[in-house]
């Protein structure tokens, strides 16, 4: 059984503090218009807001469940997960 100490209750609420902050300034910028986008690399997945910035794959994640939830409504925005299958084609998922 984990005991927790006041270090590590204090590491999880900074943790929870910095996805909620980052889910709130996407959230911002997507009811401002920009879309939140999916790209698949040979890396992994990476998420990018239309405007270029990159987002956080734990920050996408809260945004795209509270989306999925009804908790946030982003009435002008729109959720967009965009998959290049080669160099010349791509599909597109709107949520």
């Amino acid at each position: 059984m984990f005991i927790q100490t006041l270090t590590t209750i204090k590491r999880a609420r900074a943790r929870a503090d910095r996805r909620r902050l980052g889910a709130a300034r996407v959230v911002t910028a997507m009811q401002g218009g920009e879309a939140l986008q999916k790209h698949f690399t040979r890396q992994g997945p990476v998420f990018l807001l239309t405007n270029g910035k990159s987002v956080s794959a734990d920050v996408a994640v809260v945004v795209i469940r509270c989306r999925q939830r009804g908790i946030v409504s982003l009435h002008a925005a729109n959720v967009t997960v965009r998959r290049t299958v080669n160099r010349f084609s791509t599909s597109t998922r709107r949520f």
